[in-house]
């Protein structure tokens, strides 16, 4: 996604966004769970492959699931679907088509009594 987002036609548009995502490793997480407050802190971080069936299913999903606040940034809604589309057909290649490279992160904790 980071390709299209930079390309010529979308980058005007995201000059200014910041992803709202947060990807931490287990040692981070933990560190944060225990600054928190928790105490028999474990982490973890296991691969979660998706795989969603077809270019429809895979472009409703994006769309609200991960990129719904990346495409408010997109004020024409022909453009976003023109992005979405352009984003499946990338997704048509990967191997498997379709799939959405997940990582779960597992956490598990107790609150001091």
């Amino acid at each position: 996604m980071d390709a299209l987002i930079t390309a010529p036609r979308y980058a005007p548009l995201f000059a200014t966004f910041r992803d709202p995502w947060v990807y931490n490793d287990a040692e981070t997480a933990a560190d944060l769970l225990r600054q928190a407050g928790f105490a028999e802190v474990e982490t973890s971080v296991e691969p979660a492959l998706t795989v969603l069936e077809d270019r429809q299913g895979y472009s409703e999903f994006v769309r609200t699931a991960i990129l719904r606040l990346h495409l408010e940034q997109i004020p024409d809604a022909a453009l976003r679907n023109e992005f979405v589309a352009e984003l499946a057909s990338q997704a048509a290649a990967d191997t498997p088509p379709f799939s959405l490279d997940y990582w779960r992160l597992n956490l598990k904790g107790k609150v001091p009594e």
